[in-house]
């Protein structure tokens, strides 16, 4: 047992010394972290924390794909439009879902702006419809950043908020240095009937993001809206422009998606 705090010592010190040879830093926001309550990536926040919006600086296209199984069938396919200048950022998303039993399809817009790079405040609205089950139905989620340009931040969601709030987020984040951020997110339904926790890691070193946690439930009385057990996440940045994206459970249990910035 006394090799786990020397253990964690030389974690911290690997991390902060990261900063000393990175030749130009590194961005906080190009992967999610937990779940994206308080250190979302610019595109991951249309889909956790809508303030996250704000981290969006030039004009990107962005096409994915996610499944909730291996074999990814079905697969859900998805394309998106980001753009801001790092105070002001929105998106325009679109996902369809085709399985044996009819066609889904789910039209986002979000919204976000910062306050003197202190306070950033987000919305984003989905419309959901569908053949199979004669479903059409609208919902928003809200969020806030507090701190949001800055190394400590706190971040909190209302989600689902239409005809009554379907749950809650929150989490805090703190980047090391350019190079690495440190996350703990928490969320719960609007009952308080499940309560779930993440702790995370980013880290970036240029042109490769990486991004690992583990989710887990204190009470567990209704399904939580974290993917329980370990999560990763991978970023390759192939050139200015272009940006691989994968994660395993987070934003989805299998995700996949392409970055290309138009400016």
């Amino acid at each position: 047992m006394k090799c786990i705090p020397k253990a964690v010592t030389l974690i911290f010190v690997y991390l902060t010394a990261l900063n000393s040879f990175a030749k130009d830093g590194g961005s906080s926001h190009e992967l999610s972290v937990g779940a994206g309550m308080a250190s979302p990536s610019e595109t991951s926040a249309l889909f956790e924390n809508p303030a996250g919006l704000v981290y969006n600086s030039r004009i990107q296209f962005q096409g994915f794909g996610s499944s909730g199984n291996s074999s990814f069938n079905p697969l859900t396919a998805g394309a998106g439009i980001f753009l801001g200048n790092g105070m002001v950022g929105g998106a325009i998303n679109a996902t369809a879902l085709t399985n044996n039993i009819g066609n889904t399809l789910s039209l986002q817009a979000g919204l976000a702006a910062s306050i003197g790079g202190r306070i950033a405040l987000g919305i984003e609205g989905s419309f959901l419809t569908s053949n199979s089950s004669a479903i059409n139905q609208f919902d928003t989620n809200v969020g806030v950043i507090f701190n949001s340009h800055h190394d400590l931040r706190f971040g909190f969601a209302a989600l689902g908020v239409v005809g009554g709030v379907d749950g809650y987020g929150a989490g805090i984040a703190y980047d090391l240095n350019s190079n690495a951020t440190l996350a703990f997110d928490a969320s719960t339904d609007s009952g308080l009937n499940t309560i779930g926790g993440k702790p995370a890691l980013m880290i970036h070193l240029n042109p490769i993001q990486l991004t690992g946690g583990y989710a887990f439930t204190i009470k567990n009385a209704v399904a939580s809206p974290l993917i329980s057990g370990a999560s990763v996440g991978v970023g390759i940045n192939l050139s200015d422009k272009f940006k691989l994206q994968g994660y395993y459970n987070q934003l989805a249990n299998y995700f996949f998606g392409l970055k290309v910035a138009l400016n």
